[in-house]
């Protein structure tokens, strides 16, 4: 009857307006605590931006990996004359570039159905908040904190000996910077102990109870200024205005017809529900409540 309201205030008037008794609400205080709840509940965020997440992380992901092949290249190129590490540093970065592009236009299609930059970085952050969330509840389970200690100490002894194993198969064999392994098997056994030491290392740094390193940089570039600059000139093409901000929903809604949250529905003023008007009626049904429980005892 009211599509306005939040869905969990909904499921409160639902259940108190059930035909079986036994279905509706015992007692008056389980009614006010159901609405209290419905107070403390997290805002939903669009299907829409959270599949922007990963867009945006792999944009990131890319940008870095590219930069560091192309510094890194850049000094092999200049000292020793090797441009290979430098090529797929400029293949990284046409990669990204790609991936820039395609995100860029998911940001201008959010844009257009209402969404505004500084209502994108507080739904990303809110989607970050969920994550946290998450986490600070897995470091509350012992099975899952003792198992990550026994982990750690599994791969720390691992890794002492792979790194132990590559030192002594590179004794004697390092020229002017360079390692000369010349046996077949010598080079498996270098190759399977570096391939060992990297999957350690990410077990190591990879912890269930922290942020990744991505998540971290994620926060810090698109959740900040630079964030907040980027998006801004995403969210139009060049010589294209910012998108007006429309007085109701767009003629076709995207995304499933799911309306944004800084779109109000196109209603008379005098009929569009505000929060004190929400607030009102909550408090008034929570007192008519307890003037029936109390007429009852």
């Amino acid at each position: 009857m009211r599509p306005d309201l939040p869905p969990a205030l909904g499921a409160v008037i639902d259940r108190g307006c059930a035909k079986e008794p036994t279905d509706r609400f015992r007692t008056a205080e389980a009614l006010v605590e159901a609405l209290d709840a419905t107070q403390l509940a997290t805002p939903e965020v669009p299907v829409a931006v959270r599949l922007l997440v990963p867009d945006l992380t792999a944009v990131l992901t890319r940008a870095m990996v590219a930069l560091g092949l192309l510094a890194y290249g850049n000094d092999r190129l200049v000292g020793y004359g090797n441009a290979s590490v430098f090529s797929f540093g400029l293949i990284a970065l046409a990669m990204m570039w790609v991936r820039l592009l395609s995100t860029a236009q998911e940001v201008r299609r959010l844009c257009r159905a209402g969404f505004t930059v500084p209502e994108l970085q507080r739904l990303l952050l809110l989607v970050q908040a969920e994550r946290d969330g998450v986490r600070a509840m897995r470091r509350l389970d012992p099975v899952l904190v003792k198992r990550r200690r026994l982990r750690v100490a599994l791969a720390s002894g691992l890794l002492v000996w792979q790194v132990v194993t590559i030192v002594q198969l590179l004794q004697g064999r390092i020229k002017d910077g360079d390692a000369n392994i010349e046996d077949r098997a010598t080079v498996l056994l270098f190759f399977a102990a570096l391939l060992v030491v990297a999957l350690v290392v990410t077990v190591l740094v990879s912890s269930p109870f922290r942020r990744p390193f991505v998540e971290q940089c994620f926060s810090t570039v698109w959740l900040g200024r630079a964030g907040r600059a980027l998006l801004s000139l995403a969210s139009r093409r060049r010589g294209e205005p910012a998108p007006p901000t429309r007085a109701g929903p767009p003629a076709s809604p995207p995304y499933g017809g799911a309306v944004p949250p800084t779109v109000a529905p196109a209603v008379p003023t005098s009929e569009a529900p505000t929060l004190t008007t929400l607030a009102a009626e909550v408090s008034a049904l929570a007192e008519r409540v307890v003037r029936l429980e109390a007429r009852r005892e």
